[in-house]
């Protein structure tokens, strides 16, 4: 059950992507070669065999994935723990060989701790070049 937030909003993503005239397909975590170990509701990345996506990719598809699940050895759903979208964005990304992975959220800044959990969590400092814009 924790999963199917993440599968109905690429669904429902994949259907507006349509709308507006471009072919997109939803995949959830298990669909997309997201291999987990078996700590169903804590678990842990262990593998990303990202065929599917290279295929859907290579015939002109936007790709939509879930995050925050993946699949066991056993075959079993599984999700990851706190952190488990981001987290299996990020390997995804790697899986790719992407030169980058943007994740976007509803914290203005990389905190000390959450924000939401840890009062007075302070953002870090951002001592990194900034980026040329996207064009």
């Amino acid at each position: 059950m924790l999963s199917v937030g993440e599968s109905i909003s690429v669904a429902l993503a994949s259907m507006a992507i349509a709308e507006l005239g471009a072919h997109a397909v939803s995949l959830t975590g298990p669909q997309a070669g997201i291999w987990t170990d078996d700590r169903h509701g804590n678990a842990r990345l262990r593998e990303i065999r990202p065929g599917r996506i290279h295929d859907a990719l290579a015939q002109g598809s936007i790709v939509l994935v879930t995050g925050f699940q993946g699949v066991s050895a056993e075959g079993d759903v599984t999700t990851l723990g706190r952190g488990g979208s981001d987290a299996s964005a990020v390997a995804m990304a790697a899986a790719l060989g992407a030169c980058e992975c943007e994740i976007f959220t509803d914290v203005p800044a990389v905190f000390t701790a959450d924000p939401r959990v840890v009062p007075d969590a302070r953002p870090l400092a951002n001592d990194s070049p900034a980026r040329p814009p996207h064009t």
